[in-house]
């Protein structure tokens, strides 16, 4: 009888130990979320192929239960065309 309660014993440390490697494990993406949402990888991923590091789309996707709903896209920021040499020359006379 000790035997077969080691036995259970084990195999539950065991089983808990599997389900706890198994939660740990980060999520990744499907192509499925791309066709669920008619998206290229690249719209929430910082690389094409997709997987890897999201985009701030996709940790927007990924912190409201996969969904985009309510999403604002982030102004562009732009920059000006002339240098930082060309605008100091032009302010002081040169």
């Amino acid at each position: 009888m000790a035997r077969l309660t080691r036995a259970i014993t084990r195999l539950s440390l065991f089983s808990a130990l599997c389900g706890a490697i198994l939660l740990s494990l980060p999520a990744h993406a499907t192509p499925g979320y791309a066709k669920k949402e008619m998206k290229p990888c690249l719209f929430c991923h910082v690389t094409a192929k997709g997987g890897g590091e999201n985009n701030a789309r996709g940790l927007y996707y990924a912190k409201n239960s996969y969904s985009l709903a309510g999403f604002v896209e982030p102004p562009v920021v732009t920059y000006p065309k002339r240098g930082i040499v060309s605008d100091l020359r032009d302010r002081s006379g040169s």
